[in-house]
Protein backbone atom coordinates (compact mmCIF):
# COMPACT_ATOMS: atom_id res chain seq x y z
CA UNK A 1 0.00 0.00 0.00
CA UNK A 2 1.27 3.49 -0.90
CA UNK A 3 -0.02 6.69 0.74
CA UNK A 4 0.90 9.94 -1.02
CA UNK A 5 1.21 13.43 0.49
CA UNK A 6 0.74 12.31 4.07
CA UNK A 7 0.62 14.95 6.84
CA UNK A 8 1.73 13.26 10.04
CA UNK A 9 0.26 15.09 13.04
CA UNK A 10 1.84 14.02 16.29
CA UNK A 11 0.23 13.87 19.71
CA UNK A 12 1.95 17.09 20.79
CA UNK A 13 0.57 19.01 17.81
CA UNK A 14 3.63 18.99 15.54
CA UNK A 15 3.16 18.12 11.87
CA UNK A 16 5.41 16.63 9.20
CA UNK A 17 4.77 16.45 5.47
CA UNK A 18 5.74 13.13 3.88
CA UNK A 19 5.74 12.56 0.11
CA UNK A 20 5.07 8.80 0.28
CA UNK A 21 4.44 6.17 2.94
CA UNK A 22 4.85 2.56 1.78
CA UNK A 23 3.45 -0.28 3.91
CA UNK A 24 5.31 -3.57 3.38
CA UNK A 25 5.32 -6.86 5.30
CA UNK A 26 8.16 -5.97 7.67
CA UNK A 27 8.68 -2.23 7.26
CA UNK A 28 6.87 1.04 6.95
CA UNK A 29 8.93 3.13 4.51
CA UNK A 30 8.90 6.92 4.86
CA UNK A 31 9.91 8.23 1.43
CA UNK A 32 11.27 11.74 0.81
CA UNK A 33 11.27 12.53 -2.93
CA UNK A 34 13.94 14.79 -4.47
CA UNK A 35 13.79 15.81 -8.13
CA UNK A 36 17.50 16.60 -8.29
CA UNK A 37 19.28 16.01 -11.61
CA UNK A 38 22.89 15.23 -12.46
CA UNK A 39 25.65 13.77 -10.36
CA UNK A 40 25.55 14.10 -6.58
CA UNK A 41 28.40 13.56 -4.13
CA UNK A 42 28.95 14.38 -0.50
CA UNK A 43 28.97 13.11 3.06
CA UNK A 44 26.57 12.19 5.84
CA UNK A 45 26.02 15.92 6.45
CA UNK A 46 26.10 17.71 3.07
CA UNK A 47 25.21 16.69 -0.50
CA UNK A 48 26.76 18.62 -3.38
CA UNK A 49 24.85 18.76 -6.66
CA UNK A 50 26.21 18.88 -10.20
CA UNK A 51 25.83 22.67 -10.45
CA UNK A 52 27.95 23.19 -7.32
CA UNK A 53 25.06 23.97 -4.99
CA UNK A 54 24.91 22.10 -1.69
CA UNK A 55 22.09 20.80 0.46
CA UNK A 56 21.89 19.27 3.89
CA UNK A 57 21.76 15.50 3.65
CA UNK A 58 18.09 14.55 3.22
CA UNK A 59 18.86 11.25 4.91
CA UNK A 60 19.11 13.04 8.25
CA UNK A 61 15.65 14.55 7.92
CA UNK A 62 13.93 11.43 6.63
CA UNK A 63 15.51 9.32 9.39
CA UNK A 64 14.25 11.79 11.98
CA UNK A 65 10.71 11.71 10.57
CA UNK A 66 10.86 7.89 10.44
CA UNK A 67 11.70 7.82 14.16
CA UNK A 68 8.82 10.18 14.91
CA UNK A 69 6.40 8.01 12.94
CA UNK A 70 7.64 4.88 14.73
CA UNK A 71 6.90 6.51 18.07
CA UNK A 72 3.42 7.58 16.96
CA UNK A 73 2.57 4.12 15.61
CA UNK A 74 3.80 2.41 18.78
CA UNK A 75 1.59 4.71 20.83
CA UNK A 76 -1.51 4.39 18.66
CA UNK A 77 -1.48 0.79 17.42
CA UNK A 78 -2.20 -1.92 19.97
CA UNK A 79 0.52 -4.58 20.30
CA UNK A 80 2.93 -2.58 18.13
CA UNK A 81 4.50 -1.06 21.23
CA UNK A 82 6.08 -4.44 22.01
CA UNK A 83 8.06 -4.38 18.75
CA UNK A 84 11.55 -3.39 19.81
CA UNK A 85 12.91 -3.68 16.27
CA UNK A 86 13.26 -0.64 14.05
CA UNK A 87 10.27 -1.22 11.74
CA UNK A 88 10.03 2.27 10.15
CA UNK A 89 12.75 3.18 7.65
CA UNK A 90 13.53 6.46 5.94
CA UNK A 91 14.29 6.43 2.23
CA UNK A 92 15.32 9.22 -0.16
CA UNK A 93 13.87 8.79 -3.66
CA UNK A 94 15.85 10.53 -6.44
CA UNK A 95 13.14 10.79 -9.08
CA UNK A 96 15.12 12.68 -11.75
CA UNK A 97 18.60 11.17 -11.38
CA UNK A 98 19.99 8.35 -13.54
CA UNK A 99 22.86 7.25 -11.29
CA UNK A 100 23.25 6.66 -7.56
CA UNK A 101 24.88 9.48 -5.59
CA UNK A 102 28.46 9.08 -4.41
CA UNK A 103 27.88 9.66 -0.72
CA UNK A 104 30.23 8.83 2.13
CA UNK A 105 27.39 7.59 4.32
CA UNK A 106 26.74 3.99 5.35
CA UNK A 107 22.98 4.64 5.19
CA UNK A 108 23.08 5.47 1.46
CA UNK A 109 23.25 1.85 0.23
CA UNK A 110 19.69 1.11 1.39
CA UNK A 111 18.56 4.66 2.17
CA UNK A 112 18.74 6.11 -1.35
CA UNK A 113 16.85 4.69 -4.33
CA UNK A 114 16.34 5.77 -7.94
CA UNK A 115 12.91 5.97 -9.53
CA UNK A 116 13.68 3.35 -12.20
CA UNK A 117 14.18 0.55 -9.67
CA UNK A 118 12.53 1.93 -6.53
CA UNK A 119 9.89 -0.80 -6.19
CA UNK A 120 12.39 -3.66 -6.60
CA UNK A 121 14.80 -2.07 -4.11
CA UNK A 122 12.13 -1.63 -1.44
CA UNK A 123 10.89 -5.19 -1.94
CA UNK A 124 14.42 -6.60 -1.52
CA UNK A 125 15.04 -4.50 1.62
CA UNK A 126 11.79 -5.75 3.12
CA UNK A 127 12.56 -9.38 2.27
CA UNK A 128 15.96 -9.15 4.00
CA UNK A 129 14.37 -8.16 7.33
CA UNK A 130 15.01 -10.60 10.16
CA UNK A 131 12.52 -9.21 12.68
CA UNK A 132 8.91 -10.19 13.20
CA UNK A 133 6.59 -9.00 10.37
CA UNK A 134 4.11 -6.22 10.99
CA UNK A 135 1.70 -7.56 8.34
CA UNK A 136 -0.76 -8.89 10.99
CA UNK A 137 -1.18 -5.32 12.22
CA UNK A 138 -1.52 -3.80 8.76
CA UNK A 139 -5.20 -2.88 9.09
CA UNK A 140 -4.60 -1.08 12.39
CA UNK A 141 -1.59 0.77 10.92
CA UNK A 142 -3.61 1.77 7.87
CA UNK A 143 -6.38 3.11 10.10
CA UNK A 144 -3.90 5.38 11.87
CA UNK A 145 -2.24 6.58 8.66
CA UNK A 146 -5.46 6.96 6.64
CA UNK A 147 -7.82 8.23 9.31
CA UNK A 148 -10.90 9.69 7.63
CA UNK A 149 -12.89 10.20 10.83
CA UNK A 150 -14.17 13.68 11.55
CA UNK A 151 -11.48 15.98 12.87
CA UNK A 152 -12.30 18.17 15.89
CA UNK A 153 -13.64 21.59 14.95
CA UNK A 154 -10.92 23.24 17.02
CA UNK A 155 -7.42 21.90 17.65
CA UNK A 156 -6.40 20.64 21.07
CA UNK A 157 -2.97 22.16 20.68
CA UNK A 158 -1.21 24.88 18.68
CA UNK A 159 2.56 24.49 18.87
CA UNK A 160 3.47 25.02 22.55
CA UNK A 161 -0.06 26.10 23.52
CA UNK A 162 -2.56 23.64 24.99
CA UNK A 163 -6.08 24.83 24.05
CA UNK A 164 -8.21 24.99 27.19
CA UNK A 165 -11.37 26.67 25.92
CA UNK A 166 -12.73 28.45 22.85
CA UNK A 167 -14.29 31.60 24.31
CA UNK A 168 -15.72 33.15 21.12
CA UNK A 169 -15.88 32.55 17.41
CA UNK A 170 -17.03 34.11 14.18
CA UNK A 171 -16.62 33.12 10.52
CA UNK A 172 -12.93 32.84 9.74
CA UNK A 173 -11.59 33.33 13.26
CA UNK A 174 -11.94 32.39 16.90
CA UNK A 175 -10.52 33.33 20.29
CA UNK A 176 -9.20 30.62 22.62
CA UNK A 177 -7.93 30.50 26.15
CA UNK A 178 -4.73 28.44 26.17
CA UNK A 179 -1.83 27.46 28.40
CA UNK A 180 1.74 27.82 27.16
CA UNK A 181 4.14 25.06 28.21
CA UNK A 182 6.41 27.59 29.94
CA UNK A 183 4.69 31.01 30.03
CA UNK A 184 1.29 30.03 31.45
CA UNK A 185 -2.15 31.28 30.42
CA UNK A 186 -2.52 33.19 27.17
CA UNK A 187 -5.38 34.34 24.94
CA UNK A 188 -4.99 33.22 21.31
CA UNK A 189 -6.59 35.04 18.38
CA UNK A 190 -6.69 32.53 15.52
CA UNK A 191 -7.39 33.74 11.97
CA UNK A 192 -8.07 31.42 9.03
CA UNK A 193 -6.37 33.39 6.28
CA UNK A 194 -5.77 30.37 3.97
CA UNK A 195 -4.25 31.71 0.75
CA UNK A 196 -5.73 35.19 1.26
CA UNK A 197 -2.64 37.41 1.29
CA UNK A 198 -4.79 40.51 1.78
CA UNK A 199 -6.39 39.13 4.95
CA UNK A 200 -3.03 38.04 6.34
CA UNK A 201 -1.58 41.49 5.67
CA UNK A 202 -4.59 43.18 7.29
CA UNK A 203 -4.34 41.19 10.52
CA UNK A 204 -0.59 41.75 10.71
CA UNK A 205 -1.12 45.51 10.35
CA UNK A 206 -3.78 45.31 13.03
CA UNK A 207 -1.35 43.45 15.30
CA UNK A 208 1.27 46.16 14.79
CA UNK A 209 -1.30 48.82 15.68
CA UNK A 210 -2.22 47.04 18.92
CA UNK A 211 1.42 46.39 19.84
CA UNK A 212 2.14 50.11 19.40
CA UNK A 213 -0.36 50.72 22.23
CA UNK A 214 1.63 48.64 24.74
CA UNK A 215 3.29 51.79 26.12
CA UNK A 216 -0.12 53.06 27.26
CA UNK A 217 -0.62 50.08 29.64
CA UNK A 218 -4.23 50.06 28.47
CA UNK A 219 -4.11 46.91 26.36
CA UNK A 220 -2.89 43.36 27.01
CA UNK A 221 0.65 42.60 25.90
CA UNK A 222 0.87 40.97 22.48
CA UNK A 223 3.42 38.31 21.58
CA UNK A 224 4.85 37.72 18.11
CA UNK A 225 2.40 36.20 15.60
CA UNK A 226 2.65 32.49 14.83
CA UNK A 227 2.40 31.23 11.24
CA UNK A 228 0.54 28.00 11.97
CA UNK A 229 0.64 26.01 8.73
CA UNK A 230 -0.20 27.92 5.56
CA UNK A 231 -3.79 28.57 6.61
CA UNK A 232 -3.74 30.10 10.07
CA UNK A 233 -2.28 33.19 11.70
CA UNK A 234 -2.19 33.02 15.51
CA UNK A 235 -1.56 36.05 17.75
CA UNK A 236 -1.05 35.32 21.47
CA UNK A 237 -1.92 37.91 24.12
CA UNK A 238 -1.34 37.99 27.84
CA UNK A 239 -4.69 37.63 29.64
CA UNK A 240 -6.25 40.91 30.80
CA UNK A 241 -5.97 41.86 34.44
CA UNK A 242 -9.06 42.47 36.54
CA UNK A 243 -12.71 41.77 35.72
CA UNK A 244 -14.94 42.94 32.89
CA UNK A 245 -17.25 45.84 33.73
CA UNK A 246 -20.20 43.72 32.63
CA UNK A 247 -19.69 41.47 35.67
CA UNK A 248 -20.17 44.29 38.23
CA UNK A 249 -23.53 45.11 39.79
CA UNK A 250 -25.31 48.33 38.77
CA UNK A 251 -24.95 51.26 41.20
CA UNK A 252 -27.52 51.37 44.01
CA UNK A 253 -26.57 54.41 46.10
CA UNK A 254 -25.47 57.96 45.32
CA UNK A 255 -21.91 57.04 46.27
CA UNK A 256 -22.05 54.03 43.92
CA UNK A 257 -23.38 56.23 41.13
CA UNK A 258 -20.60 58.77 41.68
CA UNK A 259 -18.00 55.97 41.57
CA UNK A 260 -19.63 54.71 38.36
CA UNK A 261 -19.30 58.12 36.73
CA UNK A 262 -15.65 58.35 37.75
CA UNK A 263 -15.10 54.98 36.13
CA UNK A 264 -16.79 56.34 33.02
CA UNK A 265 -14.30 59.20 33.08
CA UNK A 266 -11.43 56.73 33.21
CA UNK A 267 -13.01 54.76 30.37
CA UNK A 268 -13.21 57.83 28.14
CA UNK A 269 -9.68 58.82 29.12
CA UNK A 270 -8.47 55.42 27.96
CA UNK A 271 -10.39 55.61 24.69
CA UNK A 272 -9.05 59.09 24.04
CA UNK A 273 -5.49 57.90 24.69
CA UNK A 274 -5.94 54.99 22.30
CA UNK A 275 -7.42 57.26 19.66
CA UNK A 276 -4.50 59.65 19.99
CA UNK A 277 -2.40 56.74 18.70
CA UNK A 278 -4.59 56.59 15.57
CA UNK A 279 -6.59 53.50 16.60
CA UNK A 280 -10.34 53.04 17.09
CA UNK A 281 -12.04 50.19 18.96
CA UNK A 282 -15.12 49.23 16.92
CA UNK A 283 -16.62 46.80 19.41
CA UNK A 284 -16.39 48.60 22.73
CA UNK A 285 -18.76 47.33 25.43
CA UNK A 286 -18.77 46.49 29.16
CA UNK A 287 -17.44 43.08 28.12
CA UNK A 288 -14.30 44.60 26.58
CA UNK A 289 -13.35 46.94 29.45
CA UNK A 290 -11.58 45.35 32.41
CA UNK A 291 -11.40 46.97 35.85
CA UNK A 292 -8.14 46.30 37.69
CA UNK A 293 -7.82 47.30 41.34
CA UNK A 294 -4.71 46.90 43.49
CA UNK A 295 -3.91 48.15 46.98
CA UNK A 296 -0.66 49.84 45.93
CA UNK A 297 -1.76 51.10 42.50
CA UNK A 298 -4.54 53.36 41.22
CA UNK A 299 -7.63 51.81 39.71
CA UNK A 300 -7.06 51.05 36.02
CA UNK A 301 -9.44 50.32 33.16
CA UNK A 302 -7.94 48.14 30.43
CA UNK A 303 -9.23 47.67 26.89
CA UNK A 304 -9.23 44.24 25.29
CA UNK A 305 -10.51 42.48 22.17
CA UNK A 306 -8.79 45.09 20.02
CA UNK A 307 -7.64 42.40 17.53
CA UNK A 308 -10.42 42.16 15.00
CA UNK A 309 -11.89 45.45 16.25
CA UNK A 310 -9.08 47.94 15.69
CA UNK A 311 -9.41 50.56 12.99
CA UNK A 312 -7.17 53.42 11.97
CA UNK A 313 -8.33 57.02 11.89
CA UNK A 314 -6.77 60.09 10.31
CA UNK A 315 -8.51 62.56 12.58
CA UNK A 316 -9.60 62.35 16.17
CA UNK A 317 -13.35 61.95 16.64
CA UNK A 318 -12.99 60.98 20.30
CA UNK A 319 -10.83 63.91 21.39
CA UNK A 320 -13.73 66.24 22.37
CA UNK A 321 -15.36 63.50 24.42
CA UNK A 322 -12.01 62.51 25.91
CA UNK A 323 -11.53 66.08 27.07
CA UNK A 324 -15.04 66.13 28.52
CA UNK A 325 -14.32 62.83 30.25
CA UNK A 326 -11.19 64.24 31.87
CA UNK A 327 -13.29 67.05 33.34
CA UNK A 328 -15.41 64.41 35.11
CA UNK A 329 -12.48 63.79 37.46
CA UNK A 330 -13.86 66.68 39.52
CA UNK A 331 -17.11 65.58 41.28
CA UNK A 332 -18.46 69.14 41.20
CA UNK A 333 -18.51 69.02 37.39
CA UNK A 334 -20.52 65.82 36.96
CA UNK A 335 -23.18 66.29 34.24
CA UNK A 336 -26.59 64.63 34.43
CA UNK A 337 -25.83 62.36 31.46
CA UNK A 338 -23.38 59.79 30.24
CA UNK A 339 -21.90 59.07 26.85
CA UNK A 340 -20.99 55.75 25.34
CA UNK A 341 -19.74 54.58 21.98
CA UNK A 342 -21.17 51.66 20.07
CA UNK A 343 -19.60 50.15 16.96
CA UNK A 344 -20.79 51.08 13.53
CA UNK A 345 -20.94 48.70 10.57
CA UNK A 346 -18.20 46.08 10.36
CA UNK A 347 -16.84 44.66 7.16
CA UNK A 348 -14.16 42.23 6.02
CA UNK A 349 -10.44 42.98 5.77
CA UNK A 350 -10.86 44.73 2.43
CA UNK A 351 -13.36 47.30 3.70
CA UNK A 352 -13.57 47.61 7.45
CA UNK A 353 -15.50 50.55 8.82
CA UNK A 354 -14.19 52.96 11.43
CA UNK A 355 -17.50 54.79 11.99
CA UNK A 356 -18.82 55.43 15.48
CA UNK A 357 -22.20 56.48 16.84
CA UNK A 358 -22.60 58.69 19.90
CA UNK A 359 -25.44 58.01 22.31
CA UNK A 360 -26.40 60.46 25.05
CA UNK A 361 -28.79 59.88 27.91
Amino acid sequence: MVIANKILVTRNGRSFEIEFVVLADHYVFVVDEKSWRGRIHGSDQVWVRDDGSSERSPLNKVDYVANVMAGELRARVAHLGSHEEHFVRGVVLLSASDEPPRIRDARASDGVVLLKDAVDRLVRIDQRAVHEPIAPLRSAIEKVLVDLSDRPRFPKRINQYQIDEVVSQRPGSYVARATHDDAGVRILYVYNVAADAEARSFYLREFQAVRALSSTSLVPQAQDPIEWSDDFLVIPFAPPAGKALATFKPPETAEDFLAELLLAAKAFDGLATIHEHGVLHRAISPDTRDLARAATQPTRLDVRDLPGSAGHSRRSQLAPFGQSARSLSSPSCLPPCSCQYSPGPRHGPSGRSTQWRRQSY
